[in-house]
């Protein structure tokens, strides 16, 4: 089983540029600890990776600082990662306390994911934190139920699905149900489908219908229609004809 501990630092004033929390992740008898900084300027999230320790049936213990240059290029696997980012997300974009001084929380979503132990030789960031989570597939969620802490971005994630799989037979249709969301949540949901949208270039948008005290809160789909704005004089020839009439 694999435990993830994000240290938040609630005491410390938050620098106008970035942020660091520490982590720590224990999977078996490997406790790897580091830390994440997360830079407001530059919009990036950047996971660095100081130490591992090896445990030998719990009592002796083997440290391995991250100074050799083989060591260096460790990379977190798939769980370790998910579980990582999972809770920096509802540390963080879940949160319903305003973090951040000059930014809502949501907005972390939309930041470059960067891994400072292991940078492709291009030195590029591909994905945005978001988009890193929507890499896994779907039975990587399975151990998380839609009433979990991790629910707005299991939310999120089935609704890319369902926006993947409709939009390009309808331009209307329901996305899922946002019961199991509270306020603060859905007004996340709101904001980060529409950010996700518009950056993949897809004309649809996101709305939210509020149901009655007993009804369902909906979150629906809706492509824009492109309108053509024809010129209100065909030719030069006719609106210079209307502009001697007009004097």
């Amino acid at each position: 089983m694999i435990k993830v501990k994000i240290q938040n630092i609630k005491k410390a004033k938050q620098n106008t540029k970035f942020v660091v929390y520490p982590f720590t992740i224990k999977n078996g008898r490997i406790i790897i600890t580091g830390n994440i900084k997360i830079d407001f300027i530059k919009e990036d999230i950047k996971i660095k990776i100081e130490k591992i320790n090896l445990k030998d049936n719990g009592k002796d213990e083997k440290c391995i600082c991250l100074l050799d240059t083989n060591i260096s290029k460790y990379c977190l696997n798939s769980k370790e990662k998910l579980e990582l980012l999972n809770e920096l997300f509802y540390m963080t974009v879940c949160n319903f306390r305003k973090l951040f001084n000059d930014m809502c929380n949501w907005k972390i979503a939309m930041f470059n994911l960067i891994e400072e132990n292991y940078k492709d030789k291009y030195n590029t960031n591909t994905y945005t934190f978001l988009e890193e989570l929507l890499q896994y597939r779907e039975d990587d969620f399975k151990s998380y139920n839609k009433n979990s802490k991790y629910r707005l971005i299991i939310s999120i994630r089935n609704s890319v699905k369902v926006i993947r799989e409709k939009s390009q037979l309808k331009t209307r249709f329901d996305v899922q149900s946002l019961n199991n969301l509270n306020k603060t949540e859905i007004c996340a949901y709101s904001n980060i489908m529409t950010n996700y949208l518009v950056n993949k270039k897809d004309d649809g948008r996101i709305s939210i219908e509020y149901g009655d005290l007993w009804g369902e809160t909906i979150a629906k789909y809706c492509k824009l229609t492109k309108y053509t704005i024809k010129p209100l004089f065909p030719n030069k020839e006719i609106m210079e004809n209307a502009m001697k009439y007009i004097k």
